[in-house]
């Protein structure tokens, strides 16, 4: 982005330094000493900020949604995230409870820790006291549990002798 005392200017845009009009596209190709000779600076584009927690104005202001709210969403979100990481594994209960002790333990313990860390997750973002602190949590690494892969054995593809 280039600023003319402080004032965005666009790169395509025709601009006026005193009397003299520049045409549109005079930035493109001017070079870094005659853009500097007219008192214009390149600078780097701001950051846009994050849509899903900011209100942004056609000038790239940003103002805070509502904390309640967002707040409200994301626990949604993380609900959904527990639900489709236990989905896989529902079958599993249903054939516990008609064959008692047939969830293998690991699969158990995976879904307890599902379980655990939504709620650990939904405490902490209802624990966030502003929008900033809100974003950086629900951006970062949640932590999710992983299932266990069972390991395969590869094979040679040799026959067995006998």
């Amino acid at each position: 982005m280039f600023l003319l005392n402080g004032t965005p200017v666009q790169i395509d845009a025709p601009f006026t330094v005193g009397d003299i009009n520049y045409p549109p596209g005079w930035l493109r190709f001017a070079t870094p000493d005659a853009r500097a000779a007219l008192g214009i600076v390149e600078v780097p584009d701001p950051v846009r900020k994050d849509d899903r927690f900011w209100w942004i104005d056609e000038h790239n202001v940003a103002t805070p949604k509502d904390l309640a709210q967002l707040k409200e969403s994301w626990v949604e979100q993380v609900k959904a995230t527990a639900h489709s990481l236990l989905t896989d594994t529902d079958w599993l209960v249903i054939r516990e409870v008609e064959e008692p002790g047939s969830m293998p333990a690991e699969k158990k313990a995976y879904r307890k820790a599902v379980r655990t860390r939504s709620s650990e997750i939904e405490v902490a973002i209802n624990a966030c006291v502003d929008v900033p602190m809100l974003e950086a949590f629900v951006t970062g690494d949640m932590g999710w549990p992983e299932i266990e892969k069972p390991v395969v054995k590869k094979t040679t593809g040799r026959g067995i002798k006998g």
